[in-house]
């Protein structure tokens, strides 16, 4: 949190600055205030124009989307459904603003749609940007088939479902059951038959996936692990060879069950259990933090590193670490580096990570440099 508002507070100055703060702050949209009308502060004089919500407005003429004209809009039929969607009798509109990536604070995009095939005098506004008429759905505009639109119900911002099956950021989950699908908690969900576990759009399981667990006993442990109370689950995995009963969840991705270790799903062979412990990340210090050590070995995720001293181990920035003889990216050796030398860049520089007195290097890699 101090991060964000270290970031926050910096970007203010930038903003002071260079004169953009003004254009940066949040906007009002369309205000009507004691009898005055206000686009972003400013008077609307026109005596036609009439403040539907924030977003749309229409005069007599015209239609809006913020400051943007609605072409062909039906302004005596207009009416605004939310702040993104919009109808008249005869289309459904989809509006939305954005702001490009690499000039995020200098510029919006805004599109203004006609959505093809929706019906208007059937829209109808579910919530999180999901809609349906008598022939589809919708989410943000977008149509897709489902096969009972009345029946549509939003149970996530990606997830829906009508009385026979679920979909996810609109495609079909085959084999989920529409009708008593529901969440379970952040990741996890259930129907009368199955458990599921779902990912986010953004995350590397972006999906429902169905998991072979009993639905009567299942429970959701510390993310990202549940039990059955005969078997343990990592995402959709399952950890056949743990045991439920004594299962505990350690920090840096290990787990236990007493007698053996895991690394996530992965159980890690040749491990002392009883005196295992993950390592905590050092101050100041940025990279994967999956290290951990016994009496015999330091361990990054379920790998040991070939030869690495407990007593003289220390973790360094961007996957890098070392002990009294040796450097190590991640699991490995970085063969020739020179110990007393060797240094991590800050964020990265170049094509390297790090150098030493004998070169640079990139992942754990030499760099061959230019002449």
């Amino acid at each position: 949190m101090a991060v964000f508002k270290l970031f926050r507070s910096l970007l203010k100055v930038i903003f002071i600055a260079t004169g953009i703060l003004p254009f940066f702050k949040c906007s009002s949209g369309y205000k009507e205030t004691n009898g005055k009308k206000t686009y972003n502060g400013k008077e609307i004089t026109d005596a036609t124009f009439k403040i539907l919500n924030d977003a749309f407005a229409t005069d007599s003429a015209t239609a809006y989307f913020k400051e943007h004209p609605i072409t062909g809009a039906d302004v005596t039929s207009f009416i605004a459904l939310d702040e993104h969607y919009a109808k008249d009798k005869k289309y459904v509109y989809y509006c939305n603003e954005s702001r490009d990536g690499q000039t995020y604070f200098t510029t919006k995009r805004n599109s203004i749609s006609t959505i093809d095939g929706a019906l208007p005098e059937s829209f109808k506004l579910l919530e999180s940007g999901y809609a349906y008429d008598k022939q589809a759905a919708y989410f943000e505009g977008t149509q897709f088939r489902v096969k009972n639109p009345a029946a549509l119900r939003v149970i996530s911002r990606f997830i829906a479902a009508d009385s026979s099956h679920v979909y996810y950021n609109t495609k079909l989950v085959h084999g989920a059951e529409g009708k008593t699908f529901e969440i379970i908690d952040s990741h996890y969900a259930k129907d009368q038959h199955n458990i599921y576990y779902y990912g986010f759009p953004s995350e590397p399981d972006a999906d429902v996936k169905r998991i072979c667990a009993n639905n009567e006993n299942f429970k959701p442990l510390d993310y990202p692990y549940a039990t059955d109370t005969k078997q343990i689950y990592f995402r959709t995995k399952s950890m056949t060879a743990a045991n439920p009963a004594t299962f505990k969840i350690l920090d840096n991705g290990f787990s236990t069950d007493g007698n053996l270790v895991f690394f996530q799903s992965k159980k890690i062979a040749g491990v002392d259990a009883k005196s295992f412990i993950a390592i905590p990340l050092p101050e100041n210090v940025s990279t994967d933090g999956y290290y951990a050590t016994d009496t015999n070995a330091v361990y990054f995720k379920q790998y040991k590193l070939p030869g690495a001293s407990i007593e003289s181990f220390t973790i360094m920035n961007l996957g890098y670490s070392k002990d009294d003889k040796q450097v190590y990216f991640h699991s490995t050796q970085v063969v020739g580096a020179d110990l007393q030398s060797f240094k991590t860049y800050p964020h990265g520089m170049g094509d390297a990570d790090a150098e030493d007195k004998m070169g640079k290097y990139f992942e754990g890699k030499k760099v061959r440099e230019e002449e």
